[in-house]
């Protein structure tokens, strides 16, 4: 569910350099969740060239302090679970693992034998 006043699209946070030039960015949307109001951050995302530069911890920082302003409970965001490098980001600032995000392919031609199908017990004698 989203809150009233966010929308459905995300919205923006937008880091760029005295010059002009775009160095980072996260998208974020807030969200009623059955865990209470949050700041979701659907990416974040930096320019790599300038990656160790203080651009990663800005933009985490950022929403977190707009999630208070919403009155938001916590950030939440995804990590791809091949993405090394983003979780030792995340680990190192103190971000915990607190839920896993399954994302079953349901396009047709997708479906394997069995699934969706229920599950039936078979008694042992």
């Amino acid at each position: 569910m989203v809150c009233p006043g966010s929308g459905p699209v995300p919205a923006y946070i937008n880091l760029f350099t005295g010059q002009g030039c775009w160095v980072g960015m996260a998208a974020r949307r807030t969200l009623a969740a059955s865990r209470g109001r949050v700041l979701f951050v659907d990416d974040l995302v930096t320019d790599p060239a300038l990656r160790s530069g203080g651009v990663g911890s800005w933009l985490p920082a950022e929403s977190a302090r707009r999630a208070a302003l919403a009155g938001c409970a916590r950030v939440e965001l995804d990590s791809g679970v091949v993405d090394q490098g983003a979780h030792r980001f995340h680990y190192a600032r103190r971000m915990p693992v607190v839920a896993f995000h399954f994302s079953p392919d349901v396009s047709s031609g997708h479906r394997r034998a069995g699934e969706g199908e229920p599950r039936r017990r078979t008694s042992r004698h």
